[in-house]
């Protein structure tokens, strides 16, 4: 089948509940009636004012949002600005959910108003109304999800597929998975193509696929499985299992459908949906392994300061992180790996050269030094007219981690360098094209991971956090924890890139490097 190239590592998924009707798909595809905007409500729809450009929700929290809209008329008397609680169980609003909840004088530019009060994990859908003495017109309307109560990060997602050992259960054709709505509900924009070099999707065969991450700061920010296909090779699952943080999160059978499992098919009703309030009731939802955070294994304490020493005088702890519970290990990375280069070829034309014999992957992923992997993949490019082009490709990847200014979270990040792409002959246009696609990717979606130091003690700070390979291939990161006998603590060690600033209006905004500050 064909693959998906797309290169951005450390992926993520969450999710749990029971299988939606048809009827119950994802808001992108249901809502062709949206409202549009700019509608006249009342009085001479001639008259010069005009709907409000936009409305935009951003700095997302468990109990407020902000509400931004585009002021584009000089002859408002003011805004309304109207909210709809929708609940858990997503439906359109109605007309009987809408309140006010803000109104203002003339505005200009992009005003905003700051909703509180609200409950965490539930949907919320705003709209914004210019008025004038004997007008209003209305914006289209947006809507988010509230953020969890509690905070808990993500850093690596998988959704295991098996398919049913029936008579034409398995595909040949290509499936995304989507952990949020392609449009509409805040926060959007998550999607995997997922393919391995493996024969993926065969009949009783069950695989843990890698996902994206991108737009997936924290668990909460997984809002639904959709699992959907192309072409006319139709699929049945049997089972679907979300695996995050290494933990199952949501595990459905399709026992009580004919065949035993669910057929994906291409049309609309075929797609396969786990929504928000079944993943929110799923008695494994929201779980998360407190080993990660104890910070319990290997620990030394020696003194910070000597005569030569700049450092005020302390003591420094170096704390080794849980590798096996952060999905750090050679074989987590090479299936992050080849997740990513998987879902950046779908849009290109190229598929997967099979693995040599006795191999189950057609990635390798070997140490260079004690912070880069180098990467290497075969690929086959499909060009109009000529035979088959044999594509290698290799890039290399460094390792590094950072602690924010608090020195109370850490961060680790890969970054892509280096990338080759050779032909067996001349197709440049498709090399060059399936080059592009993975520069892109890196540099679109940052690799990035935040992890919270929670439960430090009082006075202890992370100063640095140096990473090493190990020479079986696993990405091993200390923590050097600082206990300081003064009042002024130096600068963190070394420096962190403090670009982290959420803005749910983009989802897919680059990080670039290891961040500071979520």
């Amino acid at each position: 089948m064909q693959a998906s190239l797309f290169l951005s590592l450390f992926l993520v998924v969450a999710a749990a509940g029971s299988i939606g009707e048809a009827e119950t798909i994802s808001p992108a595809f249901q809502n062709d009636s949206i409202d549009n905007g700019g509608t006249v409500i009342g009085g001479d729809p001639t008259g010069s004012l005009q709907s409000p450009g936009g409305v935009f929700l951003r700095d997302r929290r468990a109990t407020r949002i902000t509400v931004r809209w585009h002021d584009r008329t000089d002859v408002e008397t003011g805004y309304r600005i109207e909210r709809a609680d929708v609940g858990q169980v997503w439906t359109w609003p109605g007309e009987d959910l809408w309140q006010e909840v803000a109104s203002t004088g003339p505005q200009e530019g992009f005003p905003e108003i700051v909703d509180e009060g609200l409950i965490p994990e539930r949907h919320y859908c705003y709209r914004a109304f210019a008025v004038d003495d004997t007008t209003e017109k209305r914006s289209a309307v947006r809507c988010a999800v509230t953020h969890a109560a509690q905070t808990q990060p993500i850093f690596r997602v998988q959704l295991q597929l098996h398919t049913a050992d029936l008579e034409n259960a398995g595909t040949d054709d290509d499936i995304e998975v989507l952990l949020q709505h392609r449009a509409l509900i805040v926060p959007t924009g998550n999607s995997t193509w997922i393919d391995y070099s493996r024969n993926d999707f065969e009949r009783g065969d069950h695989f843990a696929y890698d996902l994206n991450v991108r737009s997936l700061r924290r668990i909460s920010d997984i809002t639904q499985i959709f699992v959907e296909k192309s072409g006319s090779d139709d699929w049945c699952v049997s089972r679907i299992e979300l695996i995050v943080n290494e933990l199952t999160y949501f595990d459905q059978t399709f026992e009580d459908l004919p065949d035993d499992c669910f057929w994906v098919r291409a049309a609309s009703d075929g797609r396969l949906v786990i929504p928000f309030e079944s993943l929110r009731n799923h008695p494994q939802w929201g779980r998360f392994d407190p080993r990660v955070l104890a910070l319990l294994s290997e620990r030394t304490t020696t003194p910070l300061q000597t005569d030569d020493d700049p450092l005020p005088e302390g003591s420094l702890t170096t704390v080794k992180l849980p590798s096996q519970l952060l999905g750090l290990l050679h074989a987590d990375m090479l299936s992050r790996v080849e997740a990513i280069i998987g879902d950046s070829i779908a849009t290109e034309d190229a598929h997967w050269q099979s693995p040599a014999s006795g191999q189950d992957s057609r990635v390798s992923l070997k140490t260079v030094d004690e912070d880069t992997y180098r990467i290497g993949f075969g690929i086959v490019g499909e060009a109009p007219f000529l035979p088959d082009a044999q594509i290698e490709a290799s890039l290399e990847l460094d390792v590094s981690a950072a602690c924010n200014d608090a020195g109370d979270q850490i961060s680790y990040a890969i970054a892509a360098r280096d990338l080759r792409v050779n032909a067996d002959f001349l197709i440049f246009w498709l090399e060059n094209n399936i080059e592009d696609a993975i520069n892109e990717q890196f540099s679109v979606d940052a690799i990035a991971q935040r992890l919270p130091l929670e439960g430090l003690p009082e006075g202890v700070r992370c100063i640095g956090a140096p990473v090493t390979i190990s020479g079986a291939g696993d990405v091993e990161v200390r923590l050097l924890l600082a206990r300081f006998f003064q009042d002024e603590a130096p600068e963190p060690l070394p420096p962190v890139d403090p670009s982290d600033t959420e803005n749910d209006n983009n989802n897919n905004a680059p990080v670039t490097g290891p961040v500071a500050n979520q």
